[in-house]
């Protein structure tokens, strides 16, 4: 994205990166199904696939945290570890990474 037309980026942005595993469960919205805040995505939906982070699963080499917003109850949300090679939907956000002390 960053590289997107002619070096521009996307929406003005040339500083787009994959979110945390923290920072991407911190739009969770328990209330709603799929849990997620719709007045910020309201065309958009969060269900089928995980979403990935960025943050490496320390257990298992090659894989990465995901979070899945469209489960059911009883588990509601759903953190998982996925192989980085798997086909699976991104979010990206742009900006600094949140800071330790906000999450």
């Amino acid at each position: 994205m960053n590289t997107l037309n002619s070096g521009e980026g996307y929406a003005g942005r040339t500083n787009w990166r994959i979110p945390t595993v923290r920072e991407l469960a911190s739009i969770v919205h328990y209330t709603n199904n799929p849990h997620i805040e719709n007045a910020f995505f309201p065309s958009r939906t969060f269900t089928g696939r995980p979403y990935m982070t960025s943050t490496i699963d320390a257990r298992a080499a090659g894989n990465n945290w995901a979070i899945d917003f469209s489960v059911a109850p009883p588990m509601d949300v759903r953190i998982l570890s996925t192989a980085q090679a798997t086909s699976i939907y991104l979010r990206c956000v742009s900006g600094n990474a949140m800071p330790a002390t906000l999450l």
